[in-house]
């Protein structure tokens, strides 16, 4: 199944500072820019993670991409585009790249209906 989206995660050597990650990032974005397939793209870089309020990690060498791609592609043109894709990115010196789709599933919903009542008939 196509959701039209694919998501790009990028790992450069512990230590790489948050610019030159920026500069690979920024690369990656141009070539994905350049595929007809692509209508969006954005990326951020130097992550960091929050968990019950306090930084838990901070990391300047990691990033993350996702793609908007134009509506009507199948799984199989998805698939050529990302291989398209990582044959350009492997040869961006440094960069350690992990493709992937969105989850299809999961237990958030966009409605929640609650019920209440004694009858249980009814």
């Amino acid at each position: 199944m196509s959701q039209n989206e694919i998501q790009v995660g990028v790992k450069m050597p512990v230590g790489t500072p948050v610019e030159q990650t920026i500069e690979a990032m920024n690369r990656m974005q141009r070539l994905a820019a350049n595929e007809p397939a692509v209508k969006l793209v954005y990326v951020s870089a130097g992550l960091s993670s929050m968990t019950g309020g306090g930084l838990k990690d901070e990391r300047e060498d990691i990033g993350q991409m996702n793609l908007i791609l134009t509506g009507g592609l199948n799984r199989a043109q998805e698939d050529s585009l990302i291989e398209r894709l990582r044959e350009q990115y492997n040869e961006i010196a440094g960069t350690s790249v992990k493709f992937g789709r969105p989850v299809l599933y999961s237990y958030k919903t966009p409605v929640e209906l609650e019920i209440r009542g004694y009858n249980l008939a009814r």
